[in-house]
């Protein structure tokens, strides 16, 4: 089963614009339209947006594959990924981060547009939805990076293994700008047993204000996030997801980009 987006990009020195986008269904993954495209400081392509559920059965071995067209409509690179949670229950939500391998400026400047295909399978895995989310903050460090804490517990009468919450980052246009995911500590627990997380918000060791975003003159900010706690037994119970608003601003700027690099020698 499969869904299917038609991305136009257009290119402007290391930038890819921000896409139009026209939306196709099938099955019961839907692919969000908030997904956007950026070169990093490595000169690797980036793809980050989110996934839903919406059918009534949970599914599994939710890959989204982006294919890069150039401006002939001739595939140039293909990339895929997973989604970032394995198991995927009715009405929930994940994201999903796309690398090209490839940093060759030649091949990134002859990208035109993409497409977005998800394909999944069908699920016998129920997760028991026993997990807390007890708190949650955020605060920048020294570094300026954005980091979201708190604690979660296993509410169940199992264990809990691998547990791991995941963070997705919207701008103030409700684009996916970064997603992010950090195993608890501990990450096994025993029923009633508590774990604190610490998410450090980067997009493959890039700080966010060092992301180039596309077709946008000013910088773009993460406004909110969205936390989900998740193990290989249960997950988050639905009443307990957590959308934050918050106040501090994250520059995704690419003259700070400029500004952060050392000069070549």
């Amino acid at each position: 089963m499969r869904i299917m987006y038609y991305v136009g990009l257009s290119m402007v020195l290391a930038s890819i614009l921000m896409p139009t986008v026209v939306v196709g269904v099938a099955g019961q993954v839907v692919i969000y339209d908030n997904h956007l495209s950026y070169v990093d400081r490595y000169g690797l392509l980036r793809v980050v947006g989110e996934v839903e559920n919406a059918g009534n059965i949970s599914v599994e071995s939710v890959i989204i594959t982006a294919n890069f067209y150039d401006s002939q409509g001739t595939i140039v690179e293909t990339s895929h990924t997973f989604a970032m949670l394995s198991i995927l229950p009715p009405r929930t939500k994940t994201p999903f981060k796309i690398t090209v391998t490839t940093s060759s400026p030649d091949l990134i400047s002859r990208i035109n547009r993409y497409t977005l295909n998800a394909t999944f399978q069908e699920s016998k895995t129920e997760l028991m939805k026993t997990l807390l989310l007890l708190s949650n903050d955020s605060h920048t460090d020294g570094f300026g990076l954005l980091h979201i804490t708190g604690e979660v517990q296993n509410n169940g009468t199992l264990m809990s293994s691998y547990t791991e919450v995941i963070s997705t980052c919207y701008g103030e246009d409700g684009k996916v700008v970064a997603a992010n995911s950090v195993l608890t500590s501990p990450h096994r627990l025993d029923p009633g047993q508590k774990a604190i997380f610490d998410i450090t918000v980067t997009d493959e060791n890039i700080v966010p204000y060092e992301i180039v975003i596309i077709g946008k003159n000013q910088s773009a900010n993460i406004s909110r996030y969205e936390i989900m706690a998740v193990s290989k037994e249960a997950i988050l119970v639905p009443e307990f997801s957590s959308t934050v608003a918050i106040m501090l601003v994250i520059c995704l700027s690419a003259s700070v980009m400029i500004l952060k690099r050392k000069p070549d020698h």
